[in-house]
């Protein structure tokens, strides 16, 4: 059984002007000419590798000083800049998510014998980014990763509720029934547990939210299946072991405990 999800997809591109395209692509090759073995590089480097003229590329190079893509070094050279050192962090973190979900789900779909499903924030809705299934069972319902989810999913509510207050009010402008829809983000919020029964016919979805240790919501963690299969029950076994798998999870990412609990040190 296959659950579909229709992706959000902005196609602007047809429509960007070409200046603004050139603009994306110099910018690009002035950040790919750093490596771990060039830290810095001139006004004068920019010019020669990449055919622009030397007033050109000392705009480029002011220009994303002056966004933090870039910060100057020696009066005359230039490094990578706070904006990217933000990015690298965020860039990580996420790298760090994805391998202890990986653990995490495995042992969650083989205990629930469901689908476990890792979400993070796209932006405008939550897009899948992971998925579990217990090998042992002959049937079970299959996400399609990269897939974007509606706001009214279990993993939607989920961040509507833990989202900065602005971005939830943002989003709900957009939806019919925005006082239903706020009745139950004030639920999720104090029961840190969201469901969903209209994902197809038959199909539940439940969802807890996995925070980093500064209480910023990451990601969202659920369990998808047949409406037997998963109770909506915030204290049924299912929602319990999903629970546990949460915690565990933020356990892992804060380094309270280890991926691997015999880890030796090798």
């Amino acid at each position: 059984m296959e659950i579909q999800f229709q992706e959000t997809v902005s196609a602007q591109d047809a429509d960007a002007p070409k200046g603004d395209l050139q603009v994306v692509a110099r910018v690009a090759a002035i950040l790919r000419m750093f490596s771990p073995h060039r830290q810095t590089i001139r006004p004068a480097d920019a010019s020669e590798e990449l055919g622009l003229q030397k007033s050109t590329a000392h705009r480029y190079l002011s220009s994303l000083e002056n966004h933090g893509l870039l910060k100057r070094v020696d009066g005359t050279c230039y490094t990578l800049g706070p904006l990217v050192d933000k990015l690298g962090v965020l860039t990580a973190n996420r790298l760090r998510l994805m391998e202890a979900a990986g653990v995490v789900m495995d042992e969650l779909s083989r205990t629930t014998r469901q689908t476990s499903v890792l979400s993070v924030w796209g932006g405008e809705d939550p897009v899948i980014a992971r998925a579990a299934v217990d090998p042992t069972q002959d049937t079970h319902v299959t996400v399609r990763v990269g897939a974007s989810l509606p706001l009214s999913s279990a993993q939607g509510l989920t961040f509507l509720a833990f989202l900065p207050q602005s971005t939830t009010d943002r989003l709900l402008k957009g939806l019919s029934e925005t006082a239903s829809m706020r009745t139950k983000i004030g639920e999720i919020r104090a029961q840190k547990f969201a469901r969903h029964e209209r994902v197809v016919d038959g199909i539940r979805a439940i969802s807890i939210p996995i925070f980093s240790a500064d209480g910023e919501i990451l990601a969202s963690l659920a369990l998808v299946g047949t409406a037997h299969g998963v109770p909506p029950n915030p204290d049924s076994g299912q929602a319990l072991a999903l629970k546990a798998a949460g915690q565990r999870l933020m356990n892992l990412l804060s380094g309270v405990e280890d991926y691997y609990p015999d880890h030796q040190g090798h």
